[in-house]
């Protein structure tokens, strides 16, 4: 099976760039580039297998499946399928009071 093209919604990806950076000033370059890591390994499997995230009852409609996918130990991403395409829509922050 062939890797569907990932899309990225304009706000989700602001706010990965937001993620990195506050990691790349607040913990140190490292840890920015392995986040960044993390995020884009989990979207490569994704790509290849779309139904491995878990069913998002609150965000899906009768028309739009939804789905979220744990990418980092405070990250989740949640994206949907088309036939050709992965559209990623939002990330979300898994932290009880989080800064970023």
């Amino acid at each position: 099976m062939d890797a569907l093209k990932v899309k990225w919604n304009k706000s989700a990806f602001r706010l990965f760039v937001q993620i990195v950076n506050w990691y790349s000033c607040n913990v140190g370059q490292k840890a920015a580039i392995n986040v960044t890591q993390d995020f884009f390994n989990a979207i490569h499997h994704i790509s290849l297998h779309p139904a491995i995230g878990m069913f998002d009852k609150k965000r899906s409609t009768s028309t739009k499946i939804y789905r979220s996918f744990l990418i980092h130990p405070k990250y989740r991403l949640i994206y949907r399928q088309t036939k050709t395409t992965i559209r990623i829509v939002d990330i979300v922050c898994n932290q009880m009071n989080p800064s970023l």
